[in-house]
């Protein structure tokens, strides 16, 4: 580039130094030092001229884009990083699918494509649902055709079976599958900002809690939830 290169040369012929190793650092000029040529403040003058007329004409086509931030994500996070929401300790028990459609659903929640996002939610969801439903009922492998069958099955595991889904969390992914996961497959519903974040926020609650679930089933012990000023329950030997 023509203006880099003038720039360049500007600032080594009058604002460089080198010192007895050879290597180069900035420097402004002593006072007795000999003025800038004309021709060299012209040749640069005309260089910077030449680079705003181009840049001008360029950005006059350019098209950008202003995204809003959407309550307190940070728009590049959720843009690039939306996966990094689920802590490095379950990290390992999520599915590489749920962490692209996680990864999916950050993005268009960022662009305000609140549909999409919440489609891709969903889809995230069933894919830890998945991993779930196969280590808590004993099935590697098998997939259903349905959350409702994946629930139904898992609500019949007999209480102090072990591993014991958490009812809790089976709960609140019913409620999911009520109010968003089945309507939001109909293309007559539109979800909000509002309806989308709140499914992000209720997904995310979703898959850390089956993919902490799948850790303590992988550990062979399960650990109650501890409450404010209650010891957890410690598991019968």
């Amino acid at each position: 580039m023509v203006l880099e290169s003038r720039l360049e040369s500007l600032t080594r012929d009058h604002f460089t130094t080198t010192n007895e190793d050879g290597e180069e650092s900035f420097q402004f000029p002593a006072e007795n030092a000999a003025p800038i040529p004309n021709w060299q403040f012209d040749s640069w003058r005309q260089a910077v001229a030449t680079f705003e007329t181009v840049f001008s004409a360029e950005m006059a086509e350019a098209t950008s884009y202003y995204i809003p931030k959407r309550g307190i994500y940070d728009t590049p996070a959720l843009i690039d990083r939306a996966d990094d929401s689920f802590p490095a300790e379950v990290r390992p028990f999520v599915a590489a699918k749920t962490i692209e459609d996680w990864q999916a659903a950050g993005r268009c929640l960022a662009l305000n494509l609140c549909t999409a996002s919440g489609f891709h939610v969903v889809r995230a969801v069933e894919g830890t649902l998945e991993s779930y439903f196969q280590a808590f009922t004993g099935q590697p492998g098998v997939t259903k055709t349905g959350w409702n069958i994946y629930l139904t099955e898992l609500e019949a595991i007999p209480d102090g079976s072990v591993p014991m889904p958490d009812k809790k969390t089976l709960a609140a992914i019913r409620q999911m599958k009520d109010d968003y996961r089945n309507p939001v497959v109909h293309p007559r519903v539109v979800l909000s900002e509002a309806d989308a974040r709140v499914l992000f926020n209720n997904g995310e609650s979703a898959i850390i809690g089956m993919a902490q679930g799948l850790k303590e089933a992988a550990a062979g012990s399960q650990i109650a939830l501890a409450l404010a000023g209650k010891p957890a329950a410690t598991p019968a030997p």
